[in-house]
Protein backbone atom coordinates (compact mmCIF):
# COMPACT_ATOMS: atom_id res chain seq x y z
CA UNK A 1 0.00 0.00 0.00
CA UNK A 2 1.36 3.62 -0.98
CA UNK A 3 0.78 6.17 1.68
CA UNK A 4 0.82 10.26 1.27
CA UNK A 5 3.31 11.54 3.80
CA UNK A 6 1.69 15.01 2.88
CA UNK A 7 -1.45 14.08 4.57
CA UNK A 8 0.12 12.53 7.25
CA UNK A 9 2.47 15.17 7.93
CA UNK A 10 -0.24 17.61 8.11
CA UNK A 11 -2.80 15.43 10.89
CA UNK A 12 0.04 15.69 13.31
CA UNK A 13 0.08 17.79 16.62
CA UNK A 14 2.33 18.93 19.05
CA UNK A 15 1.39 16.12 21.09
CA UNK A 16 1.43 14.14 18.91
CA UNK A 17 4.61 15.01 17.92
CA UNK A 18 5.97 14.97 21.95
CA UNK A 19 4.56 11.41 21.89
CA UNK A 20 7.08 10.05 18.45
CA UNK A 21 9.99 11.50 20.04
CA UNK A 22 9.25 10.41 23.44
CA UNK A 23 8.79 6.48 21.98
CA UNK A 24 12.19 6.89 20.09
CA UNK A 25 14.36 7.43 23.55
CA UNK A 26 14.63 11.35 22.88
CA UNK A 27 15.22 12.25 26.79
CA UNK A 28 15.00 15.66 28.10
CA UNK A 29 12.14 16.82 25.56
CA UNK A 30 11.60 20.86 26.00
CA UNK A 31 10.33 23.29 24.01
CA UNK A 32 11.73 26.59 22.85
CA UNK A 33 11.49 28.58 19.48
CA UNK A 34 12.63 26.58 17.08
CA UNK A 35 10.58 23.53 18.18
CA UNK A 36 11.47 20.79 20.25
CA UNK A 37 14.97 19.81 21.40
CA UNK A 38 16.09 17.00 22.88
CA UNK A 39 18.57 14.58 22.84
CA UNK A 40 18.73 12.94 19.42
CA UNK A 41 17.37 9.62 18.88
CA UNK A 42 18.74 8.70 16.47
CA UNK A 43 22.38 8.40 17.30
CA UNK A 44 21.64 8.46 21.05
CA UNK A 45 23.29 11.27 22.26
CA UNK A 46 24.36 11.91 25.49
CA UNK A 47 23.48 15.98 25.59
CA UNK A 48 19.76 17.06 25.66
CA UNK A 49 20.08 19.88 23.13
CA UNK A 50 21.74 18.89 19.89
CA UNK A 51 18.45 17.80 18.06
CA UNK A 52 15.79 19.65 17.08
CA UNK A 53 12.27 19.37 15.46
CA UNK A 54 10.16 22.17 14.08
CA UNK A 55 6.35 20.68 14.99
CA UNK A 56 5.01 22.99 12.08
CA UNK A 57 7.48 22.13 9.16
CA UNK A 58 7.78 18.78 10.91
CA UNK A 59 11.23 18.58 9.71
CA UNK A 60 14.19 17.55 12.23
CA UNK A 61 17.83 18.57 12.16
CA UNK A 62 20.84 17.29 14.94
CA UNK A 63 23.53 19.29 14.90
CA UNK A 64 25.72 16.31 16.88
CA UNK A 65 27.30 13.40 15.84
CA UNK A 66 24.49 11.85 13.33
CA UNK A 67 26.19 11.06 9.67
CA UNK A 68 25.62 13.24 7.11
CA UNK A 69 22.85 10.90 5.39
CA UNK A 70 20.63 10.72 8.47
CA UNK A 71 21.50 14.43 9.97
CA UNK A 72 18.17 16.31 8.96
CA UNK A 73 14.86 15.13 6.91
CA UNK A 74 11.35 15.23 8.28
CA UNK A 75 9.58 13.18 11.16
CA UNK A 76 8.88 10.63 8.60
CA UNK A 77 13.08 9.88 8.12
CA UNK A 78 13.43 10.51 11.62
CA UNK A 79 11.22 7.05 12.45
CA UNK A 80 13.62 5.10 9.71
CA UNK A 81 16.82 6.52 10.92
CA UNK A 82 15.74 5.99 14.47
CA UNK A 83 14.49 2.31 14.14
CA UNK A 84 16.32 1.15 11.54
CA UNK A 85 12.94 0.54 9.03
CA UNK A 86 11.21 1.04 5.90
CA UNK A 87 9.05 4.03 5.16
CA UNK A 88 5.88 1.91 5.06
CA UNK A 89 6.81 0.97 8.45
CA UNK A 90 7.78 4.46 9.86
CA UNK A 91 4.45 5.47 8.46
CA UNK A 92 2.36 2.17 10.38
CA UNK A 93 4.52 3.31 13.71
CA UNK A 94 3.55 7.39 13.46
CA UNK A 95 0.12 6.62 13.03
CA UNK A 96 0.19 3.74 15.93
CA UNK A 97 1.63 6.57 18.34
CA UNK A 98 -0.67 9.34 17.43
CA UNK A 99 -4.00 7.54 16.99
CA UNK A 100 -4.62 8.31 13.09
CA UNK A 101 -6.55 5.65 10.90
CA UNK A 102 -3.62 4.70 8.82
CA UNK A 103 -6.74 4.48 5.79
CA UNK A 104 -7.10 8.31 5.44
CA UNK A 105 -3.11 8.59 4.43
CA UNK A 106 -3.70 5.87 1.43
CA UNK A 107 -2.61 7.29 -2.16
CA UNK A 108 -6.36 6.48 -3.20
CA UNK A 109 -7.71 9.26 -0.52
CA UNK A 110 -5.31 11.96 -1.79
CA UNK A 111 -8.40 14.04 -2.80
CA UNK A 112 -8.44 14.98 0.77
CA UNK A 113 -5.62 16.35 0.82
CA UNK A 114 -5.80 18.72 -2.02
CA UNK A 115 -8.97 19.54 -0.89
CA UNK A 116 -7.00 21.35 2.71
CA UNK A 117 -4.51 22.94 0.11
CA UNK A 118 -4.85 26.38 -0.80
CA UNK A 119 -3.27 26.00 -4.48
CA UNK A 120 -2.88 29.92 -5.42
CA UNK A 121 0.54 30.68 -4.62
CA UNK A 122 0.65 33.61 -6.89
CA UNK A 123 -1.96 36.03 -4.47
CA UNK A 124 -1.34 34.11 -1.14
CA UNK A 125 2.85 33.44 -1.08
CA UNK A 126 4.08 35.31 -3.89
CA UNK A 127 2.54 38.59 -4.53
CA UNK A 128 4.28 41.61 -6.34
CA UNK A 129 4.38 44.67 -4.18
CA UNK A 130 2.79 47.55 -6.69
CA UNK A 131 3.30 50.26 -4.81
CA UNK A 132 0.09 50.38 -2.85
CA UNK A 133 0.03 51.66 0.91
CA UNK A 134 0.35 48.82 3.18
CA UNK A 135 -2.38 49.14 5.89
CA UNK A 136 -0.43 46.79 9.02
CA UNK A 137 -2.45 44.04 10.60
CA UNK A 138 -3.45 45.31 14.41
CA UNK A 139 -3.56 42.16 15.50
CA UNK A 140 -0.66 40.81 13.53
CA UNK A 141 2.56 43.24 13.05
CA UNK A 142 3.84 42.28 9.76
CA UNK A 143 1.43 43.43 7.77
CA UNK A 144 -0.34 40.14 6.38
CA UNK A 145 -1.85 37.10 8.23
CA UNK A 146 -0.04 33.68 9.10
CA UNK A 147 0.59 31.21 5.95
CA UNK A 148 -0.91 27.55 7.07
CA UNK A 149 2.18 25.10 7.18
CA UNK A 150 -0.01 22.72 5.10
CA UNK A 151 0.19 24.93 2.37
CA UNK A 152 4.48 25.53 2.37
CA UNK A 153 4.67 21.85 2.75
CA UNK A 154 3.37 21.50 -0.70
CA UNK A 155 6.75 23.47 -1.89
CA UNK A 156 9.45 22.73 0.81
CA UNK A 157 11.44 20.66 -0.16
CA UNK A 158 10.67 19.87 -3.38
CA UNK A 159 13.90 20.73 -6.99
CA UNK A 160 13.72 22.09 -9.89
CA UNK A 161 14.56 19.28 -12.91
CA UNK A 162 16.66 22.18 -14.46
CA UNK A 163 19.14 21.34 -11.37
CA UNK A 164 19.40 25.21 -10.56
CA UNK A 165 18.73 25.10 -6.93
CA UNK A 166 21.63 22.04 -6.53
CA UNK A 167 23.66 24.49 -8.85
CA UNK A 168 23.36 27.11 -5.67
CA UNK A 169 26.44 25.43 -3.93
CA UNK A 170 24.41 24.68 -0.96
CA UNK A 171 24.61 21.13 1.38
CA UNK A 172 21.65 19.25 1.40
CA UNK A 173 21.57 19.97 5.60
CA UNK A 174 21.65 23.85 4.96
CA UNK A 175 18.68 23.85 2.25
CA UNK A 176 16.77 21.56 4.90
CA UNK A 177 17.37 23.50 7.66
CA UNK A 178 16.28 27.11 5.60
CA UNK A 179 13.68 25.19 4.39
CA UNK A 180 14.48 25.55 0.45
CA UNK A 181 11.55 24.71 -1.82
CA UNK A 182 10.30 24.99 -5.61
CA UNK A 183 7.24 26.42 -6.67
CA UNK A 184 7.40 24.66 -10.31
CA UNK A 185 4.23 26.40 -12.08
CA UNK A 186 6.05 30.16 -11.17
CA UNK A 187 9.54 28.14 -11.60
CA UNK A 188 10.69 29.92 -8.57
CA UNK A 189 13.13 28.79 -5.97
CA UNK A 190 11.43 29.60 -2.95
CA UNK A 191 13.21 30.44 0.71
CA UNK A 192 10.17 31.12 3.41
CA UNK A 193 10.43 34.54 5.68
CA UNK A 194 9.68 33.77 9.13
CA UNK A 195 8.39 35.56 11.90
CA UNK A 196 11.89 35.65 14.75
CA UNK A 197 9.30 32.75 16.97
CA UNK A 198 8.92 30.77 13.84
CA UNK A 199 5.50 31.95 11.94
CA UNK A 200 5.53 31.48 8.69
CA UNK A 201 4.90 34.92 6.82
CA UNK A 202 5.32 34.08 2.88
CA UNK A 203 8.41 33.45 0.62
CA UNK A 204 11.46 34.72 -1.14
CA UNK A 205 11.12 33.65 -4.97
CA UNK A 206 13.76 33.12 -7.26
CA UNK A 207 12.94 32.97 -10.96
CA UNK A 208 15.13 30.37 -12.08
CA UNK A 209 14.91 31.34 -15.51
CA UNK A 210 16.62 34.49 -15.79
CA UNK A 211 13.92 36.20 -17.49
CA UNK A 212 11.42 37.64 -15.55
CA UNK A 213 11.85 41.23 -14.59
CA UNK A 214 10.86 40.03 -11.09
CA UNK A 215 13.79 38.19 -10.50
CA UNK A 216 13.07 38.20 -6.59
CA UNK A 217 9.45 38.11 -5.65
CA UNK A 218 7.63 38.46 -2.69
CA UNK A 219 4.49 38.28 -0.95
CA UNK A 220 2.41 41.33 -0.85
CA UNK A 221 2.06 43.44 2.09
CA UNK A 222 4.82 41.80 4.44
CA UNK A 223 6.95 44.33 6.50
CA UNK A 224 10.05 42.97 5.76
CA UNK A 225 11.88 46.07 7.32
CA UNK A 226 10.26 44.44 10.55
CA UNK A 227 12.28 41.36 10.29
CA UNK A 228 16.08 39.54 9.94
CA UNK A 229 16.40 36.89 7.75
CA UNK A 230 15.38 33.52 9.60
CA UNK A 231 16.20 34.71 13.62
CA UNK A 232 13.53 31.72 14.57
CA UNK A 233 17.22 29.41 13.22
CA UNK A 234 20.13 31.97 13.96
CA UNK A 235 18.58 33.98 17.21
CA UNK A 236 20.41 31.47 20.14
CA UNK A 237 23.92 31.39 18.00
CA UNK A 238 23.53 35.50 17.78
CA UNK A 239 22.54 35.80 21.83
CA UNK A 240 25.56 33.01 22.79
CA UNK A 241 28.26 34.95 20.56
CA UNK A 242 27.11 38.54 21.64
CA UNK A 243 27.48 39.62 18.19
CA UNK A 244 25.95 39.27 14.82
CA UNK A 245 26.79 39.26 10.94
CA UNK A 246 24.39 41.02 9.06
CA UNK A 247 24.15 40.58 5.45
CA UNK A 248 22.48 41.90 2.28
CA UNK A 249 20.03 38.62 1.32
CA UNK A 250 19.22 35.49 2.67
CA UNK A 251 21.35 33.36 0.04
CA UNK A 252 24.19 35.50 1.36
CA UNK A 253 22.88 34.77 4.80
CA UNK A 254 22.75 30.85 3.98
CA UNK A 255 26.53 30.60 2.42
CA UNK A 256 27.67 32.71 5.39
CA UNK A 257 25.96 30.42 8.03
CA UNK A 258 26.91 27.31 5.86
CA UNK A 259 31.13 28.47 6.52
CA UNK A 260 30.76 28.18 10.13
CA UNK A 261 29.59 31.36 10.48
CA UNK A 262 26.28 30.53 12.24
CA UNK A 263 25.22 33.91 13.89
CA UNK A 264 24.43 35.45 10.78
CA UNK A 265 21.09 37.12 9.69
CA UNK A 266 20.53 39.59 6.67
CA UNK A 267 18.53 42.85 6.54
CA UNK A 268 16.11 41.50 3.17
CA UNK A 269 17.93 44.60 1.44
CA UNK A 270 20.82 47.01 1.70
CA UNK A 271 19.44 49.66 4.56
CA UNK A 272 18.47 48.68 8.10
CA UNK A 273 15.32 50.37 9.74
CA UNK A 274 14.60 51.36 13.05
CA UNK A 275 12.71 48.02 13.91
CA UNK A 276 15.36 46.00 12.37
CA UNK A 277 18.02 47.67 15.18
CA UNK A 278 15.92 47.06 17.87
CA UNK A 279 15.91 43.57 17.44
CA UNK A 280 19.12 43.36 17.28
CA UNK A 281 19.54 45.45 20.61
CA UNK A 282 17.14 42.58 22.09
CA UNK A 283 19.96 40.18 20.63
CA UNK A 284 23.37 41.64 21.35
CA UNK A 285 25.54 44.99 22.72
CA UNK A 286 28.86 43.91 21.61
CA UNK A 287 29.94 43.61 18.10
CA UNK A 288 28.24 44.48 14.21
CA UNK A 289 29.77 42.67 11.12
CA UNK A 290 28.82 43.94 8.00
CA UNK A 291 29.26 41.41 5.66
CA UNK A 292 28.20 43.41 2.83
CA UNK A 293 28.73 43.33 -1.24
CA UNK A 294 31.43 44.83 -2.97
CA UNK A 295 29.70 47.26 -4.71
CA UNK A 296 27.15 50.90 -4.32
CA UNK A 297 24.49 48.60 -2.44
CA UNK A 298 27.18 47.28 0.17
CA UNK A 299 28.61 50.82 0.93
CA UNK A 300 24.61 51.80 0.96
CA UNK A 301 24.04 48.82 3.93
CA UNK A 302 27.30 49.86 5.75
CA UNK A 303 26.51 53.40 6.02
CA UNK A 304 22.51 52.65 6.78
CA UNK A 305 24.23 50.58 9.79
CA UNK A 306 26.46 53.11 10.85
CA UNK A 307 23.90 55.89 11.07
CA UNK A 308 21.72 53.79 13.44
CA UNK A 309 24.56 51.70 15.63
CA UNK A 310 27.86 53.95 15.49
CA UNK A 311 29.30 54.66 18.01
CA UNK A 312 26.78 52.30 20.35
CA UNK A 313 28.86 49.20 19.16
CA UNK A 314 31.64 47.78 17.87
CA UNK A 315 31.21 47.45 14.07
CA UNK A 316 34.15 45.69 11.78
CA UNK A 317 33.54 45.16 8.08
CA UNK A 318 35.58 42.17 6.22
CA UNK A 319 37.14 43.85 2.77
CA UNK A 320 35.07 41.86 0.06
CA UNK A 321 36.50 42.59 -3.38
CA UNK A 322 34.74 45.21 -5.88
CA UNK A 323 31.37 43.43 -7.47
CA UNK A 324 31.36 40.31 -5.38
CA UNK A 325 29.21 39.01 -2.71
CA UNK A 326 29.59 36.72 -0.07
CA UNK A 327 27.27 33.98 -1.82
CA UNK A 328 29.80 33.66 -4.28
CA UNK A 329 32.81 33.30 -2.16
CA UNK A 330 34.77 29.86 -1.17
CA UNK A 331 34.19 29.17 2.84
CA UNK A 332 37.55 29.46 3.60
CA UNK A 333 37.84 32.07 1.42
CA UNK A 334 34.78 33.86 3.34
CA UNK A 335 36.62 32.41 6.76
CA UNK A 336 39.90 34.29 5.99
CA UNK A 337 37.89 37.64 5.23
CA UNK A 338 36.39 37.08 8.00
CA UNK A 339 39.28 37.15 10.76
CA UNK A 340 40.94 39.48 9.13
CA UNK A 341 38.20 42.02 9.25
CA UNK A 342 38.79 45.50 10.01
CA UNK A 343 36.70 48.55 11.50
CA UNK A 344 34.45 50.33 10.09
CA UNK A 345 36.19 53.59 10.50
CA UNK A 346 39.12 52.07 8.33
CA UNK A 347 37.03 50.26 5.80
CA UNK A 348 35.06 53.64 4.75
CA UNK A 349 38.71 55.62 4.42
CA UNK A 350 39.59 52.49 1.77
CA UNK A 351 36.11 52.52 0.19
CA UNK A 352 36.79 56.57 -0.58
CA UNK A 353 40.27 56.34 -2.01
CA UNK A 354 38.96 53.31 -3.69
CA UNK A 355 36.28 55.31 -5.58
CA UNK A 356 38.50 58.07 -5.94
CA UNK A 357 41.07 56.48 -7.70
CA UNK A 358 38.68 54.45 -10.33
CA UNK A 359 37.16 58.14 -11.03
Amino acid sequence: MAYNSYALKSLLQEEHIFSILESLGARGIRKDSNGFRSSCPIHKSNGTTVFVLNPDTKLYCCYGECIDDEKDGDIIKLVECSNKCTFDDAIKFICDISGIDIKTIEDNNEEWLLNQLDNTLNSLLLEDNNNEIIIEDEEFPYGVNPIPEDVAQKFIGQKDEEGYIDSQGFSEATLTLFESGYDSEDKRWLLPQRSPDGILLGFDGRDITNTKKDKWKKRKGLLKNKLLGRLDIVKEYIEKENKVILCEGKKDQMAIFEAGLNYVTCLYGSSMSKEQKLLIDSMIDDEIIIFADGDKAGYKMVKSVVKLCYPEYKITVPEIEDEMDPAELTKDYMLSLYENRIPVEEWLKKYFYRTKIKK
